[in-house]
């Protein structure tokens, strides 16, 4: 009986020594996730390193997860915010600030009247394209550039064709019933008349193309009534807003230089008189000009040769 009793308390002892091993290798860890603020953060992801996600935070940012012995790092992530490693060690209580993504929320755009503001304050639709990028592009007309760069503006490059012809840009479509649905143009703060120089037959473009695209800062596109509100019923089309680049402070001297060299080739073309010259007037004229249509001579010469009268 006895050696039977030895054994069930070593098996007793073997049982709790294990469980207390295992309770050792696990460990538990709670904390509260803010911003920059001291703001709860709710929905924040947590994942072990190089693992998947072991929980959330809640209402009140706070979270509790349970570790391995080999885990010691947790990443924490929230849209718009940077992730954030933190190394664990020996604590069991965290308290962790997310800073908010440059990319995102920091991000400054220029809106209307000039003023700069973070996109996470705005509480309209802005696109700003970089004046780099649309410079790339070799285009005469700036209007041009913006072709599939900003979701909702459709160009409409249905002039008489060539190098210099107009075009016509429309944000989010016809806004009204009119011929003229295009939105207003501002550069650094003074709105450009963008009207459109045609003839019979001839077509001079817009004004928008005798600016050098190198200028560019930024263009924004202000779309929607609310963005264009502080230039009133003028940008009930939008507005496009150009920012020109200004000096600033560099290390050493930079030159850039750009050159682009463009040549219209059409496919086919009207003919044209090339063995003889059209001359000052050009066109046929059936008037006095024509001497060869109303000759300066009396026809009753012509007619009645012999008389007295007329001859």
């Amino acid at each position: 009986m006895k050696p039977k009793f030895t054994s069930l308390i070593l098996m007793l002892l073997f049982a709790f020594s294990g469980t207390a091993g295992f309770a050792q290798q696990r460990k538990a860890v709670t904390g509260t996730v803010v911003d920059e603020n001291g703001l709860a953060l709710q929905g924040v992801s947590i994942a072990i390193k190089g693992g998947v996600t072991i929980g959330v935070t809640d209402a009140q940012g706070g979270f509790s997860v349970t570790l391995g012995p080999s885990q010691n790092t947790l990443v924490f992530s929230f849209v718009g915010y940077e992730t954030a490693e933190i190394p664990v060690g020996s604590q069991t209580m965290l308290s962790v600030s997310l800073k908010p993504s440059v990319a995102e929320s920091e991000a400054i755009v220029v809106t209307a009247l000039g003023i700069t503001k973070q996109k996470k304050q705005l509480g309209f639709s802005v696109t700003e394209v970089k004046g780099s990028e649309l410079s790339r592009t070799n285009e005469i007309n700036p209007i041009n550039a913006l072709q599939g760069r900003v979701a909702g503006v459709q160009i409409d490059m249905g002039g008489a064709g060539g190098l210099m012809a107009n075009s016509k840009i429309i944000i989010r479509g016809n806004s009204t019933l009119g011929t003229n649905n295009q939105p207003i143009f501002v550069i650094d703060g003074v709105i450009m008349d963008n009207d459109i120089f045609s003839g019979t037959g001839r077509d001079f473009g817009n004004d928008l193309k005798n600016l050098n695209m190198e200028d560019f800062e930024s263009v924004s596109v202000l779309k929607g009534s609310a963005a264009a509100a502080l230039y009133g019923t003028r940008a009930v089309n939008g507005v496009i807003l150009i920012t020109t680049k200004k000096g600033k402070q560099q290390k050493g001297i930079g030159v850039t230089i750009n050159q682009s060299f463009n040549i219209t080739d059409p496919y086919a073309g009207p003919d044209f008189q090339n063995e003889f010259g059209g001359g000052t007037v050009g066109d046929f004229f059936t008037d006095a000009r024509d001497p060869n249509y109303k000759p300066t001579e009396r026809w009753t010469t012509k007619v009645f040769p012999t008389d007295p009268i007329s001859g």
